[in-house]
Parts: structure tokens; C-alpha cells; sequence
């Protein structure tokens, strides 16, 4: 694709017009976008000013109509209704802003008025009456002035503006002269550049400042703007008055409530917004004027040095004798000349002594006698092939240039993998290496080359690629004989079953060369943790002395057998070894070889033998003395233990059954003594009733005493039956608590009888029991036991769970269990809890965490005792979500 092209004069001149036109139009555009906003924001600020006049102006003038009313309404007040008669009709002028005026009393009548509109003023009939209108009703009811915009007008009978004001018992009314009052505000607004809109409530045309149209018989209720100020919505962002589009302001009197509607033009509709977008659109036309004239003079200028430069560049370029430079006006161009003139002497310079480099580089290349370098392109091609090359491999230079790798010494296998190395040094543009290959010679034996491949350009821009080997079979040789023969000895060393180790001397130190797999298990050290360090750093000596009388005696003699020490395994563990070494000298470095052999085991077992074959019959003998002394002992005291167990217990239940007389005691007290009472009051009536006896028996006195005698009788007898109940309950829950008797019983039934007998107990607490029981739930079990096993557990909640509380809840439910024919009995409460170290010991004898407090540490251990051996069930404590303690019972409903 050919491009197009220009004269350098062409070029700076679009240059200069296209920087001039684009500096005018971005200081246009900036001026643009900061100075219409703010004639935008003038305009809207003069359009809200223009509205909020125009509302001012209109509560001043229907102000004004209230202030004409006032000393009519003052007369009125004070009751000089004759006074104020005469002010209505003497001077009528007073009144100019109403179309009529008059006073009504307080049933609606109209008693004196004038109506003032149509020149000289006229007398209303005082036979009207106004007791319908809204207006009268407010004004009689209000204590100031009352406004109606659409007042029936007793005069005209159009619907006007109307004002009442309360004067005492009466009600001054006047009716707007509206026309009058259209003409003062157009006044008092004035001329406006912005539109402004008056309209009523129900959105009627009011006034308007529209020159030359006539908006009167037009409805604006469904008008955008109008709709959002009734809707108390936000006002839409443009609106249409006039036929130019505004933004809309709105502003509301206080009297008639009217709407104001008014706004500032948007856009190129605004005055000023129109003509500073013309005065930036002249101003830029007579910039890119300018600019077209001046542009062609300055590039002129410009052109003329720039052919000199470009004269001399040829020069340069063509390694011509140049033409001297003169100085010019534009200072950049003489620096450039200079630049052009330094720039042909250095590449000149760097001529010579590329060919300096080039005539050094060859002689390197073909006299390098033990380096063998090939260049090579990129299809493996040999280009170049030095002396080196034709020693190593076999190939004169003449039978290599010219032929692939392949046809000379590289394998298939090879030449593919050599071909994917130039690709990889192609695309890296570094260089790979160094690698070891094996490639045979000409002869056919192996040699063991250490190569390195790198790229450097051809002569058509493209890459070749250089290969300098070394060969290095010589050294691989000696290296594999070498490691055959450490292979082997470190094979034989690894494998002996002696522990062993090889330290060489560092700095005056011998530090750990190699060790064995038998010292590393015999020590239990890792071989990391050995080599590089000291006998005294490993800890391996346990007594230091020792380790330096060994160094001594070995340096001394040179070998040392059998040498006895404490050594120190890697856990700690002393142990006793025999210690035998040697010095020695392999490879120009003095070697210690140490043989380091475990004989704790064998000497203790020699050690425990004589001692065991001494005292074996002894020990025997006194040992089955003891074990026979200590079998009783501990019989005696497991019996003891129990005994003193069973008394605890026995202890426990007496003394609850102690509470439980107490309880009784208690209980009868009340029925006991209130029949008591009844008998003595009795006693009382009976020996008043003798007396009255004596001094003559009257009948009132008579029904006295048979009432009071049937009274006392009904007491008496309902108390005993209460105490008798009381016994024969409390009889039944001792019987069951100290016999262990076997009968069928409700369950409903042991949980009320036990509730009776802690009730003298639990009503002295803050604290509630609640049962709800499955009626008709039957067991053939023990009801004493598990009565029992009911009372320690509420006892239990009572004296732990609501500790340092005021109130607290325990609740016990029962129902059956339909997959086992079982009864599940759970007691809980809303207590504090049981601490987790605490729940796994609670059914443990004399465990107890009110130690010295009151508790014995039976209560539980009796309930799970109770449970599993009497009622052959299970007890346990759950997890409740209230975080209170919940003891559960699954008991069969027919006792083992």
C-alpha cells in the first residue's frame, strides 16, 4: 500500500493552523463549559427572585385589604355599630380594593353594606342573608381573618375572593374588586424577561406576564408543574410557559393560597446563553482565519534550514566529504548538525575496529587447538569447522563444511534433540549449555563432550548458530573408577555390624566425616545431626575427661583398644561402650576411625545374674509374706468401707424420714388446731347457752346456739377429715420409705405424696415444683425407692441449682415409653447448671461441691444406687438448652 506523501512546507503548515484552531477551540470550549453554567445559574436565580417578588407582592396587597377593614372592625368590636354605619358610607373610597363590603350579624343577616363597584357606591338590602356561605361560618368561628377564594358574591352572583373578620357579634365581609387587585400586582412585578404565571386552586388562570397572548380560558390543572406542587412531588425538570421551555420555580401566597409559576429559559432559549455562543463561534472563525494566513509565512521560514540538514545528512549517509555547516537561528538544528558530524566520526572508528575484531576472531576460531568450535545453521548444517574440531572428532574441515550433524557424528536420537536446542536458543536469543553428551569418533570410540550452543547473526539478518566443545573423556574415566572404588568402601562400611565412625581434623578438632547405619541405631542421632561436628558438640562423651584422655592416648600411640566410657545416646540414655580406634592417613588427610561397641546390656545381665542368684529365695519368701499381709488388709478395709457406706446411707434415709415426721408435724398442726378452735368456741357458746337457760330460754336465743353449734360441728368435722387424710398419706410415703415394699402404684400418685412431704420444706423457698405427670401411668415397682430417689433429686436442685437466687422452677413430667414398654421420668430445673468438670462425678459416693455446707455426697449416689439395683432402670444426666441440670430415669413399668 503506497502512502501518501508531502512537502515538508505542506506539513508545518497544517501543523500550525491545526495547534492555532485547536488552542481557540479548547479555550472555547473551556470557556464554554465554565461560563454557561454559571449564566444558567443566574438565570434560574433571577427566575426564583422574579417568582418569590411576585408571591410578596400578593400577600401584600390582600395584607392591605385587611388593613382597610380594620377600623370598621374595630367600631364594631367595641359596639359603635352606628359609628361604623357611617365609616362604611361616608367614605366609601377607603374601600376602593372591594367590589362590596358588609356587616352581617351572627344569624347570617345582612345589616349594612356598600357596594363599590360601577362608579358611586350603592346601599346593599339589609334582607340578604349569607347563613350558608362557608366564609360566614369560618369568620363567626375564627379569631382572625378568614380567606375564601371562591365566595358566592351576594352583588354579582360570581364566584370571587372573599375576606371575613369576626368585629364582636358581628362579621365584616368584603368581596375582592379582583380586577383592581390584577392591576396592582402587575405593578408592583413589574417588566420581566422571565415568564411568571398566577393561578388559583383549582388551577384557573389568575394574571400572567405573557405579552400578546391571552392564557384566560385555558385549564392548567393537568399541568406537570402544577400537579407536582398539589401532589407535594418533586417539581419535573422542565416545563413549557410561554412556548419556551423553562426550568420551572413555584411560589404559594399565604392568604389565597395561588401558585406562582414561573422559570428561566434552558438552553439557546436564554438571551445570554445565545449570545455568548455566538461571540465564541465569531471568535473562532476569525482565529482559524488568522492562522491560515500566518501558517504558510512560518513554515517558509522553517523549511529553508531543514533542506541544509537534510542535505548534510545525505552526506553523511553516502560517506561523502561533507559540506561545512552554518550557524542558524534555531539553535535545535546546529545541535542536530553537530550530532550528524559526531555520529559519521564514530561510525567510522567503529569500521576499524570491527575489522580489527573480525581479523581476531578468525584467528581464534581456526587456531584453537583443544576447543572444538562449529558454526552451524538452523537445519544443522555445519558452515565453519575449526582445527579443534577436525582432532576431536576425525572430520577435516573440508569434509565437514557443507554436511549435517547427522551424516558425521550425531545419531538420529541426537540430531533431533540438538535441532530442539537451536529452537529453544532461537526463541530465548540467549545461549544453553553447558551439556554432556557421549558422540563417537570417526573411529567409532565414545567421547565424552561437554558442549555450549549460541546464536549470533548471519549475513541476510537471520541467525546461525555457534558450538564450542570440550572433550572431557579423560576425566569421566577417572571419575568412574574413582567412584566404583568409594562405592565399595562405603559399602563394606555401611554393612558392619560394629558401630563405627570416620572424623577428619578441622582446626585442631576431629569432626565427624561419616558413620555407619549400626552407630546411627545405636544412638538413635540422625546423620545430619553427626557429620561436620565434635564428639563434645554431639554430646556424645558423658564424661569429658574421659574423651580427653582417649585423644591423648590415640595421638600418642596412634591406636587404642578396648577403652571403657560413658557415652550418651540422643534421648539422654547413658550408656556403657568400649571405645577402640585409629589413626590414619588417606588422601593427604589424617583420618580417626572409631569403633564404638554398646556393653551396657551385657553388663548389667552379668551384674543382675550374681546379684539375682544371691537374694532370689530371700525375696521370694518375704514377698509372698507381704502379699498375703496385704490381701487381708485390704479385705479388712473394703469391708469396713462398706459398712461405714451402708450406715451413711442408712443415716441419709432416717434422716430424711426424720423430715418427713417433721413435715407432718407440721402439717396437722394447722387442721388440728382449727378444730381445736371450733370445739372451744363450742364450749363457750354451750355455757353461754346454759345461762340463758337459767334466765329464761328465749327462741332467738335458741337458733343462736343450734347456728353456731352446726357452724362449729362443720368445722371441726372438715379439719379432722383433712388431718386423717394428712396421716393416711404420710403413713403410706413412711411405709414405702423404710419397708422397700413391691406393689402396683400410679406414678401420678408417688409424685403427689412426695410433693406433700417436701411441701413443709419447699414453701419456706422462693422456689416452685411443678409435675406434669401422664395420667393413668401404672408400674408394679417400689414405690418407696423411687418416691425416694424423687425427694433427693428436688432436694438436690434445691440446695445447688438456684444457689444465691430468688426464684427458680422445678419441673417433673412422666409419660411411657411405647418402643421399650418402659416409663421415662425426667426432673429438671432452671438452675445455674452443673459444671462440666463436675457432671462425670455427680453419682459418686461423697462427691459434693457444698463441702463443710451441708451436703454429704449421698443424695445422688442413693439415687443412682435406688435406680439401677432396686428398679433395675437407668439414671443420667442430659444436656438442656436452658443450661439448668436435667436428671433423666428410664424405668421398666414391671420391677425385675
Amino acid at each position: 500500500m503506497s502512502v501518501r506523501q508531502r512537502r515538508l512546507r505542506t506539513s508545518l503548515t497544517q501543523l500550525i493552523v491545526t495547534a492555532t484552531m485547536m488552542v481557540i477551540t479548547l479555550t472555547a470550549v473551556m470557556l464554554t463549559v465554565y461560563r454557561l453554567p454559571q449564566l444558567g445559574e443566574r438565570a434560574d436565580e433571577q427566575a426564583a427572585d422574579a417568582v418569590w417578588r411576585g408571591a410578596q407582592a400578593l400577600d401584600h396587597l390582600l395584607g392591605v385589604r385587611e388593613v382597610s377593614l380594620s377600623p370598621l372592625v374595630r367600631l364594631l368590636a367595641n359596639g359603635e355599630v352606628e359609628a361604623a354605619r357611617q365609616l362604611l358610607t361616608a367614605w366609601p373610597e377607603s374601600f376602593a380594593g372591594f367590589h362590596a363590603v358588609y356587616v352581617v350579624d351572627s344569624s347570617g343577616r345582612v345589616r349594612f353594606g356598600i357596594e363599590t363597584g360601577g362608579g358611586a357606591a350603592r346601599a346593599i338590602a339589609q334582607d340578604w342573608s349569607v347563613d350558608g356561605s362557608r366564609l360566614f361560618r369560618r369568620a363567626l368561628n375564627a379569631t382572625d381573618s378568614v380567606w375564601e377564594e371562591n365566595y358566592p358574591s351576594l352583588v354579582s352572583g360570581w364566584r370571587t375572593p372573599g375576606v371575613g373578620m369576626r368585629a364582636g357579634g358581628y362579621v365584616v365581609i368584603g368581596e375582592l374588586a379582583t380586577a383592581v387587585l390584577m392591576q396592582q400586582l402587575r405593578t408592583l412585578i413589574g417588566p420581566s424577561s422571565h415568564p411568571l404565571l398566577v393561578l388559583d386552586s383549582r388551577g384557573d388562570w389568575v394574571l400572567d406576564n405573557f405579552d400578546g397572548q391571552d392564557l384566560r380560558l385555558r385549564s392548567w390543572a393537568a399541568d406537570p408543574v402544577l400537579r407536582a406542587v398539589w401532589r407535594g412531588e418533586a417539581l419535573p425538570q422542565s416545563a413549557s410557559l410561554q412556548g419556551v421551555t423553562v426550568r420551572p420555580v413555584v411560589a404559594s401566597d399565604t392568604h389565597l393560597g395561588w401558585t406562582l409559576i414561573g422559570g428561566a429559559p434552558i438552553g439557546l432559549a436564554n438571551p445570554d446563553i445565545r449570545m455568548t455562543m455566538w461571540l465564541l463561534l465569531g471568535a473562532v472563525g476569525l482565529s482559524a482565519l488568522i492562522a491560515l494566513i500566518l501558517g504558510p509565512l512560518w513554515a517558509r521560514q522553517l523549511e529553508r534550514p531543514l533542506a541544509r540538514l537534510m542535505r548534510l545528512s545525505r552526506e553523511v549517509a553516502s560517506g561523502q566529504q561533507r559540506t561545512p555547516w552554518r550557524a542558524q537561528k534555531i539553535l535545535e538544528l546546529d545541535e542536530l548538525a553537530a550530532d550528524l558530524q559526531r555520529t559519521a566520526a564514530i561510525i567510522e572508528a567503529r569500521e576499524r575496529e570491527l575489522r580489527l575484531s573480525e581479523q581476531r576472531l578468525n584467528d581464534t576460531f581456526e587456531l584453537s587447538p583443544t576447543v572444538a568450535i562449529q558454526w552451524i545453521d538452523r537445519e544443522g548444517t555445519v558452515l565453519r569447522w575449526n582445527r579443534g574440531s577436525e582432532i576431536m572428532y576425525g572430520y577435516s574441515a573440508a569434509e565437514a563444511v557443507g554436511t549435517r550433524l547427522d551424516a558425521l557424528m550425531f545419531s538420529a536420537e541426537q540430531f533431533r534433540e540438538f535441532l530442539g536446542l537451536l529452537d529453544r536458543v532461537e526463541q530465548s536469543g540467549g545461549s544453553a549449555g553447558p551439556f554432556e553428551a557421549v558422540i563417537a569418533h570417526r573411529d567409532g570410540t565414545p567421547r565424552h563432550i561437554l558442549y555450549t550452543t549460541y546464536g549470533i547473526p548471519d549475513d541476510h539478518g537471520g541467525l546461525q548458530f555457534v558450538c564450542m566443545d570440550l572433550d572431557i573423556t579423560s576425566l569421566r574415566r577417572s571419575q568412574a573408577e574413582e567412584a566404583a572404588r568409594e562405592e565399595e568402601l562405603q559399602l563394606v562400611f555401611n554393612l558392619s555390624p560394629a558401630p563405627m565412625t570416620v572424623s577428619t581434623l578441622v582446626d585442631g578438632e576431629f569432626r565427624v566425616l561419616a558413620v555407619n547405619e549400626a552407630c546411627l541405631q545405636q544412638f538413635g542421632f540422625s546423620r545430619a545431626e553427626l557429620i561436620g561436628k565434635t564428639g563434645l558438640q554431639i554430646g556424645l562423651w558423658a564424661e569429658v575427661d574421659l574423651r580427653e584422655r582417649f585423644i591423648a592416648r590415640i595421638r600418642a600411640q596412634g591406636q587404642v583398644k578396648d577403652f571403657e566410657a560413658w557415652m550418651r545416646a540422643s534421648d539422654g540414655r547413658r550408656m556403657l561402650c568400649t571405645v577402640s580406634g585409629a589413626l590414619a592417613t588417606i588422601g593427604g588427610r589424617e583420618l580417626l576411625i572409631l569403633v564404638i561397641v554398646d556393653v551396657t546390656e551385657a553388663r548389667r545381665m552379668q551384674d543382675e545374674l550374681r546379684a539375682l542368684n544371691d537374694e532370689l529365695e530371700r525375696r521370694v519368701a518375704a514377698r509372698t509374706e507381704a502379699l498375703a499381709r496385704a490381701h487381708e488388709e485390704v479385705a479388712a478395709a473394703l469391708a469396713s468401707l462398706r459398712q461405714t457406706q451402708d450406715q451413711l446411707v442408712q443415716s441419709e434415709t432416717l434422716a430424711a424420714l426424720g423430715r418427713l415426721v417433721a413435715g407432718v408435724a407440721h402439717e396437722l398442726n394447722t387442721p388440728i388446731g382449727n378444730a381445736l378452735m371450733a370445739v372451744s368456741t363450742l364450749r363457750e357458746s354451750s355455757q353461754q347457752f346454759q345461762r340463758e337457760i337459767d334466765r329464761g330460754l328465749r327462741k332467738s336465743v335458741l337458733e343462736a346456739f343450734v347456728r353456731d353449734l352446726t357452724t362449729g360441728l362443720e368445722i371441726s368435722e372438715r379439719n379432722m377429715h383433712k388431718a386423717g387424710e394428712l396421716i393416711t398419706s404420710f403413713k403410706q410415703v413412711a411405709v414405702d420409705q423404710t419397708s422397700s415394699q413391691r406393689r402396683r402404684f400410679e406414678v401420678q400418685e408417688i409424685v403427689s405424696e412426695t410433693l406433700m412431704t417436701l411441701h413443709p420444706t419447699l414453701k419456706r423457698t422462693p422456689y416452685r415444683v411443678e409435675a406434669d405427670i401422664e395420667p393413668g401411668l401404672w408400674m408394679d415397682s417400689y414405690p418407696g425407692p423411687l418416691g425416694q430417689v424423687l425427694a433427693n433429686l428436688i432436694n438436690n436442685a434445691v440446695m445447688h441449682a438456684f444457689d444465691g437466687r430468688d426464684h427458680g422452677t422445678v419441673r417433673i413430667t412422666a409419660q411411657a415409653r411405647e418402643e421399650n414398654g418402659g416409663v421415662r421420668i425426667r426432673v429438671a430445673d432452671d438452675g445455674s447448671g452443673i459444671p462440666e468438670e463436675a457432671r462425670k462425678r455427680v453419682f459418686e459416693p461423697f462427691y459434693t461441691t457444698r463441702l463443710g455446707r451441708g451436703g454429704t455426697g449421698l443424695g445422688l449416689h442413693i439415687v443412682h444406687a435406688n435406680v439401677t439395683r432396686v428398679l433395675g432402670g437407668t439414671v443420667r444426666l442430659v444436656d438442656d438448652a436452658t443450661g439448668g441440670a436435667v436428671f433423666e430415669l428410664e424405668l421398666p413399668q414391671v420391677a425385675p
